[in-house]
C-alpha cells in the first residue's frame, strides 16, 4: 500500500533530489536511483536494471549487446 492507495497505481513520483527506496519490514527491497537504473534487493545498482538473488522469466529475453 502507498499513502492509502490499494489498488490501480497508475503512477509513483518523487519530486526530490535523492533515490527512492521501497522498503518492506525496514528493509529495502527495490531502489529507483536519480539517474534511472532500478535495484532489486540492491541498494547501489551499477545498471538500468541490477537485481541480486534469483530471477524467474516467463517469456523471451531479447539481448542487445554481446555479454
Amino acid at each position: 500500500m502507498i499513502n492509502g492507495v490499494e489498488n490501480d497505481i497508475k503512477s509513483l513520483n518523487a519530486y526530490s533530489d535523492i533515490d527512492t527506496n521501497i522498503d518492506t519490514n525496514n528493509v529495502t527491497n527495490m531502489t529507483i536511483k536519480q539517474n534511472g537504473n532500478i535495484g532489486i534487493n540492491n541498494i547501489a545498482p551499477a545498471y538500468s536494471l541490477d537485481v541480486v538473488g534469483n530471477v524467474n522469466v516467463d517469456g523471451i529475453i531479447t539481448i542487445g549487446l554481446a555479454l
